[in-house]
């Protein structure tokens, strides 16, 4: 596996302890409620050095992979901090 919502035969994936676990696709409404989450979390942080993802891929370790709906990255070099998701990534929970 590896990687966070691997699609194989329309099942969707993310890597918990080490092992699959299948998600649901989500529903529309669960669509609409992230986007505007998404989106209010935008507005709160525009000019700020804070940047808000959707489905982007985490990587904890070997073990915990997976893909949250939203997300905001704080870190004044974004790029660098966007690419320590790619490895041993810290995130604090709201």
């Amino acid at each position: 596996m590896g990687t966070a919502l691997k699609h194989e035969n329309k099942v969707f994936y993310e890597i918990l302890s080490g092992q699959p676990v299948a998600i649901a696709k989500p529903s529309m409404n669960h669509v609409f409620v992230s986007g505007n989450i998404h989106n209010i979390f935008k507005q709160y942080l525009k000019g700020k050095f804070c940047r808000v993802a959707s489905e982007a891929k985490v990587i904890l370790s070997d073990k915990d992979t997976f893909a949250p709906d939203v997300m905001v990255i704080c870190k004044s070099d974004i790029k660098s901090a966007c690419s320590a998701f790619q490895s041993t990534a810290r995130l604090d929970r709201f």
